[in-house]
Parts: C-alpha cells; structure tokens; sequence
C-alpha cells in the first residue's frame, strides 16, 4: 500500500505504483467527476468502487472528517484495490490529519 496526497493524484503516479504491483490510497479532491457527471461530494456510501472522469481504473472511495480551525472538512480518499471504507481509512488514519485539505 502506498499513501500519498492529493497531489499525487494523477493517472501516472497510479500507473507507476502499479507497475511497482503495489495499490495507491490518495487523497482527492471533492470536486473529481463521476464517469456520469456527478461530484465525489455527492456519494452517500463510503466504499463505494465508481469511475472517474479520465482515469482508466476503478476506484473505491472513502471519506474522513478532520476538525480544522473549529470547523468539521470532508476528505475523500481513494484506493484502486477494492477496499471497505473503514479499510481505507484505517490506512490512512495517522497520514492524513497532517494534510491541508
């Protein structure tokens, strides 16, 4: 398993980690499109696996909640490998309270 940021995000980082037959659990951004139109912020189910706009795997989306300045910020994070979301987010649990959403 390799954790990265939102950053890190893009086509080829994924396509890098795969040749490495490792799994990518990233960071992204809550405006990413759905192959059908939808925004990520729109899912009512962690774990769900969908499809991105112009990314060519499947994916399995998880979100967290971190408090930042009093407030409560939804994070997604995504998996290629087919993942519960309490899975993905266990992963990711001491990673990503360090990033700025």
């Amino acid at each position: 398993m390799v954790l990265a940021d939102t950053a890190f995000c893009s086509v080829e980082f994924w396509r890098g980690i795969r040749k490495l037959r490792d799994h990518p659990v990233v960071g992204v951004r809550r405006d990413r499109k759905l192959l059908d139109g939808r925004q990520l912020s729109s899912l009512y189910k962690g774990g769900q696996q969908v499809r991105l706009e112009g990314k060519p795997f499947v994916v399995s989306i998880s979100w967290f909640y971190l408090k930042r300045d009093g407030k409560l910020n939804k994070g997604f994070v995504l998996s290629t490998l087919p993942m519960k979301a309490s899975t993905i987010n266990w992963w990711g649990k001491d990673r990503w309270p360090i990033e700025g959403w």
